[in-house]
């Protein structure tokens, strides 16, 4: 009986240990983590849950590059004959852009918690660039118009050019933002782009009797198409992120260009008052554009907005609207032979974005 008693205070104070144990464990389980334990990071970094407004600035510091307008030809050596025809010889000179500002603005509204929203943005770049380029000291050696200049009596002493791009881009897009980590954003974006792009080109010649031909060459390009792109912001931690963009977008438009050439040199058997080059061209194309951004950024967000900077260096490109269309020069009741150069208009440089959610 003794024994049997000894038995039963064992094991009723071995229950009562595993359940007071269990009941520590249990609770142990459920107290909040220490703190040292929490990600080092915000949960929700990008505010995807929150519905908001946004506004973006962006400076941009842009060159301009096109093929293509080259002006005037400095000999830098003697020619194969003075008497006997022959090709160019020496160094081409060509119509460059300086660096210039722009910039972009967009206004949107993000839809939470469906994950999309819908922006307008518009750019807008203004370049122009001077170039001036002399005739060689040697007397058996010339300065070369690349536009035919009959006018000129004499060689020439100086080619000038003035080039001329006014830059205008405005787009209505829709992006669906996606979330595969607690690091990572992808918005995926399409929609509307438009585009009216003009530029203006002048040259003169002068030869060594300040006698003058001045040309002046305009293309313009205005349309609508479709633009296609992905963006993603990475971050890498202390609130800076690796920002990219990437978008291609086709446009179809109304293309005109003219060519227009006049001299004040009185040239037996001519009509000073009348130009010597006056065309005009004009059709519908298409144009294909790309763009590429990639640089690092800033982003913190805050209880009732979130603001973010960026830094990076952007590529812009168009196709089949820089053309150039020169004749030669034959009695007015000949055949013209056409001759025309085209190159593709490219812009590239630093972007600086200050974005605003609220």
């Amino acid at each position: 009986m003794r024994l049997f008693k000894d038995k039963c205070g064992f094991l009723l104070s071995a229950s009562m240990v595993s359940i007071l144990g269990g009941g520590v464990l249990y609770a142990d389980s459920m107290a909040p983590k220490n703190s040292t334990q929490q990600a080092a990071y915000d949960s929700d970094l990008f505010k995807s849950d929150t519905s908001v407004f946004f506004v973006n600035g962006e400076f941009l510091y842009w060159l301009v590059n096109e093929g293509d307008v080259s002006y005037a030809i400095k000999m830098d050596d003697e020619a194969w004959s003075e008497t006997v025809p022959t090709y160019a010889i020496g160094d081409y000179h060509n119509a460059k852009y300086d660096w210039a500002p722009g910039f972009r603005l967009s206004f949107g509204h993000f839809n939470a918690p469906h994950y999309w929203d819908v922006y307008a943005q518009y750019a807008y770049v203004h370049a122009s660039g001077s170039n001036e380029v002399h005739a060689p000291k040697e007397s058996n050696e010339y300065l070369n118009g690349i536009w035919a200049s009959p006018d000129m009596a004499s060689a020439l002493e100086s080619a000038k050019s003035h080039i001329d791009l006014q830059y205008n881009v405005l787009d209505f897009l829709f992006t669906r933002r996606f979330h595969p980590n607690e690091h990572l954003r992808i918005n995926v974006f399409g929609g509307l782009t438009s585009a009216l792009i003009f530029q203006k080109w002048k040259i003169q010649y002068e030869d060594v009797f300040e006698e003058h031909s001045k040309i002046e060459n305009r293309w313009r390009f205005e349309g609508l198409g479709l633009r296609l792109g992905l963006g993603i912001d990475w971050f890498m931690g202390y609130d800076l992120y690796l920002t990219g963009v990437a978008s291609s977008g086709i446009v179809s438009g109304w293309y005109k260009n003219s060519a227009f050439q006049k001299t004040g040199a009185d040239v037996a058997g001519t009509n000073h008052h009348r130009p010597i080059l006056d065309t005009h061209f004009h059709d519908n194309r298409l144009s294909f554009t790309s763009q590429f951004a990639v640089g690092p950024s800033w982003q913190k967000g805050y209880e009732n907005y979130r603001v973010g900077v960026f830094a990076g260096y952007e590529f812009t490109i168009w196709t089949n609207i820089q053309e150039i269309y020169i004749s030669d020069r034959q009695l007015a009741k000949n055949s013209k032979q056409l001759f025309i150069n085209n190159s593709n208009l490219s812009l590239q440089g630093l972007t600086v974005r200050v974005n605003v959610d609220f």
